[in-house]
């Protein structure tokens, strides 16, 4: 099955985290200072392919993104209280992108305490593939 770019975005841009609200688009560090915490975007996306086949017929194509999720400041909190949040907001991320149900889907989730020099993150990489026709 073919997998487009706008469903591809779409998709990641209306994942459902457990407690997250998501933004439409990524904010400036001057927005999330006054945002209600935790907060998620779609950060970068792209489509990459192979090289094409004779006929033009493609090879295999890939889809990648980045999402945030900023979980807190780092003027809030204890350094170990925003910690803990975002230990737990890795597993509720790992969970959310399981019910993505791309079958090729691969992905990595990172936890950032310094994203932005200012913020508390959980970033994730994800890329799906699929063969051309």
């Amino acid at each position: 099955m073919a997998i487009d770019f706008s469903t591809w975005y779409d998709a990641l841009a209306a994942l459902s985290v457990t407690g997250v609200t998501n933004l439409a688009q990524p904010p400036t560090a001057a927005d999330l200072s006054t945002a209600n915490v935790p907060v998620m975007w779609v950060d970068t996306a792209g489509i990459d392919e192979a090289p094409l086949h004779s006929g033009g017929i493609g090879g295999e194509v890939e889809l990648r993104a980045r999402i945030v999720i900023v979980t807190g400041s780092q003027a809030q909190d204890s350094h170990a209280k925003r910690w803990d949040i975002a230990i737990d907001m890795v597993d509720t991320l790992n969970t959310a992108i399981k019910t993505l149900g791309y079958e090729t889907l691969t992905y990595s989730i990172d936890l950032d305490p310094e994203f932005w020099g200012m913020f508390f993150a959980v970033v994730a990489e994800l890329r799906a593939a699929e063969v051309g026709v």
